[in-house]
């Protein structure tokens, strides 16, 4: 049977080449969404440590201190880090 469409040998290396590249960029770009998705739960679940030691404290400054700092690093830490990244992938942002 024959094929349907018959390029010349230059263009299926072309053709080749470009679905090869389109291939590896939807590899990168799920790995760096699996990364950034890791490194938020990673930040969120850094913050438990930090508000257990915020409950031990006696000194109620210290920890009202120790909690802001858990808060930042379990919630606006992720948070900040999902917005940069979606930024950074964004057309409208585009340099």
């Amino acid at each position: 049977m024959p094929r349907l469409l018959d390029l010349p040998p230059e263009q299926q290396e072309k053709e080749a080449r470009r679905a090869a590249e389109q291939e590896a960029a939807v590899r990168e770009t799920a790995r760096a969404h699996l990364r950034v998705f890791k490194q938020c739960i990673l930040l969120t679940f850094l913050g438990v440590p930090v508000y257990a030691y915020s409950w031990r404290l006696s000194d109620p400054h210290a920890s009202e201190l120790t909690a802001a700092l858990a808060f930042l690093v379990s919630y606006a830490a992720p948070f900040f880090r999902w917005l940069a990244y979606q930024v950074s992938q964004s057309e409208s942002f585009a340099k």
